[in-house]
């Protein structure tokens, strides 16, 4: 499951505040490579960029779109609409000598024209606290909160990439048509840093995502709820490269419309060691990848009336990430493989998928800033009962910002999608969609939270 990711670039490739530091010099003022920090893309930022610290922020902004598949269905089903949305943003950022806080909230209401049934509002909580007990001992908590029926919402002008923010443990590379699902995610990590270029860390967390009694064309979805420990050890081996293998065990756990004999429950084992090394001032890369010990079964009887087992013991995962910033653009590039859940529509699945982000400030008169996200994946059986499936999925969004005034932006974007599925389903999950969007942002000054 894709949380391995966010387990090994959080703990093993370990946030600057945490990390463990060499000793004083005139060539160690440079911190080691940090480019994937908890299963989410590199910051595209611009040189010079930093982010607000003891300060509340308010944005808000309005959208108007049309969409040319609402429902996300192919065929005489596809319907398309003109959609208008509300967007909301409030966020506190707070940094001090022994706390670190960050608390967001976004919200977006969205309303159509005529198939008013599908309108919806979409709201996501989510907050990180990152706490210094002592110079040896740390503290990070993490909790992200969400309810929402669209299947790309990632906040105000958000990238729909799949969730991107830690922690990550949603398969958010399978879309299925509009319907309501809440969900929360919970970590915890504990790191004791044990020299001035070693540490030790554990972990423990847990992730839910329900569809309740809603269906799809008739058909309910599968609800997954899933926990996961383990612990790392990270080692500097230079100025430029951090060393770390991580130990992990998760059990995941389904439930819902699955075929009878189908496997409701995943234990699975991993080591995976990782390597981060910052190759030059602007590029940073991590490469991860390893063994996971993986066993499959089901609660409900198959046609002979048994049990349903399937192992697996070895399944390889491996991944890998760099970034590069420039002084007026940014790179991300990414790719993964990982055992993952079917992301409500199927069980349990290999992953794997290509990311790519891209910022750049253009080169013409006024300030105009471009923004590029894609991802490409392919998700199949884990096992092989014979409900087998495979779907492959695209999806990317590219758009232009450029300032009316100092409070106000304006954007135009587009967003396509596309997935296409073999095998058992239960229902027809192959669509492409496009939108085109215009709207407007407002930033209101920062509210300082200094005393």
């Amino acid at each position: 499951m894709n949380y391995k990711v966010s387990i090994l670039a959080a703990m093993i490739l370990l946030p600057q505040w945490a990390f463990p530091q060499a000793e004083p010099s005139a060539t160690s003022s440079k911190q080691p490579a940090l480019p994937f920090s908890g299963g989410q893309q590199a910051k595209l930022q611009f040189a010079g960029e930093r982010a607000p610290a003891n300060v509340l922020v308010v944005n808000a902004g309005y959208q108007a779109a049309y969409d040319d598949n609402i429902v996300l269905s192919s065929g005489l089903a596809r319907q398309g609409d003109q959609v208008n949305s509300l967007n909301t943003y409030l966020g506190i950022f707070h940094s001090g000598a022994r706390l670190n806080a960050v608390m967001e909230y976004t919200q977006a209401d969205e309303f159509l024209d005529k198939l008013t049934a599908y309108n919806h509002i979409d709201q996501r909580l989510s907050t990180d606290l990152e706490l210094q007990l002592d110079p040896h001992w740390s503290l990070n908590c993490q909790d992200t909160l969400y309810d929402q029926s669209s299947p790309f919402y990632q906040g105000l002008n958000g990238g729909a990439t799949g969730e991107l923010g830690f922690p990550s443990t949603i398969n958010t590379t399978i879309f299925i048509p509009p319907i309501n699902q809440r969900g929360n995610t919970v970590r915890t990590d504990l790191l004791w840093q044990a020299t001035v270029r070693t540490s030790l860390s554990a972990f423990g967390g847990t992730d839910y995502r329900s569809f309740g009694s809603g269906q799809v064309l008739g058909h309910s979805l599968v609800n997954m709820t899933s926990y996961s420990s383990g612990a790392t050890y990270a080692w500097r081996m230079s100025e430029h490269s951090t060393l770390g293998l991580l130990y992990a065990f998760e059990q995941l756990s389904l439930s819902g419309a699955l075929p009878a004999g189908s496997p409701t429950q995943l234990d699975s084992q991993s080591a995976l060691p990782s390597l981060g090394w910052q190759a030059s001032p602007t590029i940073a890369i991590t490469l991860f990848g390893g063994p996971a010990f993986t066993k499959v079964s089901a609660a409900q009887a198959a046609d002979d009336g048994l049990p349903h087992q399937d192992s697996r013991p070895i399944v390889g995962e491996w991944g890998a990430t760099a970034s590069r910033q420039m002084g007026r653009s940014s790179l991300f590039l990414g790719v993964e493989r990982t055992v993952d859940d079917g992301g409500g529509l199927t069980g349990f699945v290999q992953k794997t998928s290509f990311s790519a982000g891209f910022r750049w400030q253009l080169p013409v008169r006024g300030r105009w800033d471009a923004t590029w996200n894609a991802q490409v994946a392919q998700n199949s059986s884990l096992t092989t009962e014979k409900a087998a499936y495979r779907s492959d999925s695209q999806i990317g969004v590219f758009g232009l910002e450029h300032p009316l005034h100092d409070k106000l932006f304006a954007r135009i974007g587009y967003e396509f999608a596309r997935q296409s599925y073999t095998g058992a389903v239960p229902f027809d999950a192959n669509f492409h969609r496009n939108r085109v969007s215009i709207g407007i942002t407002v930033h209101w000054n920062a509210i300082s939270l200094k005393h």
